[in-house]
C-alpha cells in the first residue's frame, strides 16, 4: 500500500476494527517514498491492531515512519516473504510486535515480566494449541547425565553446556543447572568473570520441544518462569550495579532459547560457521526464554521482530554486521 493510499484511510475516520488478526486486514504493507507522514499518522500506524511493514528501498528512513514500522524491510519480496507468516499466524505476530514496543523503555526485569505474560497468553492460544496438536513426536533422547559443566579458575566461572546429543537443547534438567550456577554467582562477591561456552556442533538448539506443552496451564507457566528463568538470572548479573562481566562463545547453531540466553552476555563471539534463529512465531509463541529483551537490546525492536517474523537463519557476518555478535573468531 502507498503512503497516500494510507493516508487517505487515516483521513477518512477508518477505525482500528479495520484492522486485526480477524480482519481482512490482518498486516500492512507500506511503500515508504519521499515523502515523509504526520506525526499523527504516525501514532496512528503504530496503535493500530495489526503489524505494520515498512518497505524502504534503500531510501533515507524518517523518524516518524521508522517510529510507525514494527517492522523494516528493503525489498518487496522481503515483504511477502513477512507476508506468508503474518497470515498463517497473525495472533502470535501482533502479539509480539506489540510487546516489542512495549518493552522498548521498560527496565530488564520489567520487561522480562511482561514477556512472561505474553508468552503465557499464547500458550493459551489457538495458534499454539493447533501447533501441539500437529507437530512431529520429538525423538527421544537419552538424558546427559551432567548437562552443565562447572568450574572455576580464581575469580572466574566457567560454565559449558554439556549434552552434545541432544544439541544442548535446554530441558528442565538443564533449565536449574544453569538456574544454580547462575545464583552462585550472584551470591559469591569473588566471582568477576563468567563464561559460556558449549560441547558438540551446536551452541544450543533451544528449548526441549518434548516439554512444550506440559505444564497445566500458563498461569502456573508464568510462575515457574518469574522464578526459573535462567536469562532473568544472568541479566541480573549483567546489568546489577556491580556487574559480573559475561562473555559467551557460539561453536555452532544457536536456536531459540540458546541464542536468547548467550545475548545477554556483555560480549557475544561465534565460529564462522555458527548461525542463529527464532522460530517460535511458527509454533504460535513468541521468544520466551527472555529473547525480545536480550535480542532487541543488542539490535533493536525492528530487526528482533525480521528474525521473529521471519524465523529465518541469520549467518555470523550478518549476525556480526548487526551487532548482535561482538565477533567472529574459531577456537579449538
Amino acid at each position: 500500500m502507498k503512503l497516500e493510499d494510507i493516508g487517505q484511510l487515516f483521513d477518512s475516520g477508518v477505525g482500528s476494527d479495520f484492522f486485526g488478526p480477524q480482519s481482512s486486514h490482518p498486516y500492512l504493507i507500506l511503500e515508504a517514498d519521499d515523502n515523509d507522514i504526520s506525526a499523527e499518522l504516525a501514532h496512528w500506524l503504530a496503535e493500530l491492531p495489526c503489524v505494520v511493514c515498512v518497505i524502504f528501498n534503500n531510501k533515507q528512513r524518517s523518524d516518524r515512519l521508522l517510529y510507525a514500522a514494527d517492522v523494516v524491510v528493503d525489498t518487496p519480496s522481503d515483504a511477502d516473504y513477512i507476508a506468508q507468516n503474518l497470515t498463517e499466524f497473525p495472533i502470535a505476530s501482533l502479539v509480539l510486535t506489540q510487546h516489542l514496543r512495549l518493552i522498548e523503555n521498560l527496565d530488564f526485569e520489567a520487561a522480562l515480566t511482561a514477556e512472561s505474560f505474553a508468552y503465557g497468553l499464547l500458550q493459551g492460544g489457538v495458534e499454539f494449541k493447533s501447533w501441539l496438536a500437529n507437530r512431529e513426536t520429538p525423538p527421544d533422547r537419552k538424558a546427559a547425565q551432567e548437562p552443565l559443566l562447572i568450574t572455576r579458575d580464581a575469580q572466574h566461572l566457567i560454565l559449558s553446556l554439556n549434552a552434545p546429543d541432544s544439541h544442548n537443547e535446554i530441558d528442565i534438567t538443564l533449565r536449574d543447572a544453569l538456574c544454580e550456577a547462575f545464583e552462585l554467582a550472584l551470591l559469591d562477591e569473588a566471582i568477576e568473570t563468567l563464561s559460556i561456552s558449549a560441547s558438540g556442533k551446536s551452541f544450543s538448539i533451544g528449548g526441549a520441544l518434548s516439554e512444550f506443552g506440559l505444564v497445566a496451564d500458563p498461569a502456573t507457566a508464568h510462575w515457574i518462569r518469574s522464578i526459573r528463568l535462567p536469562g532473568r538470572l544472568l541479566a541480573r548479573l549483567v546489568w546489577r550495579d556491580k556487574p559480573v562481566h559475561v562473555e559467551a562463545y557460539l561453536n555452532g547453531p544457536a536456536i531459540g532459547a540458546g541464542l536468547e540466553l548467550a545475548a545477554f552476555a556483555h560480549e557475544v563471539s561465534a565460529h564462522p560457521k555458527a548461525w542463529i534463529q527464532l522460530p517460535e512465531i511458527t509454533m504460535g509463541l513468541i521468544p520466551g526464554a527472555g529473547g525480545t529483551v536480550s535480542v532487541s537490546r543488542r539490535i533493536g525492536r525492528h530487526k528482533t521482530a525480521y528474525m521473529a517474523l521471519t524465523g529465518k537463519r541469520i549467518k555470523a557476518e550478518t549476525a556480526c554486521a548487526w551487532g548482535l555478535f561482538d565477533k567472529i573468531e574459531t577456537r579449538a
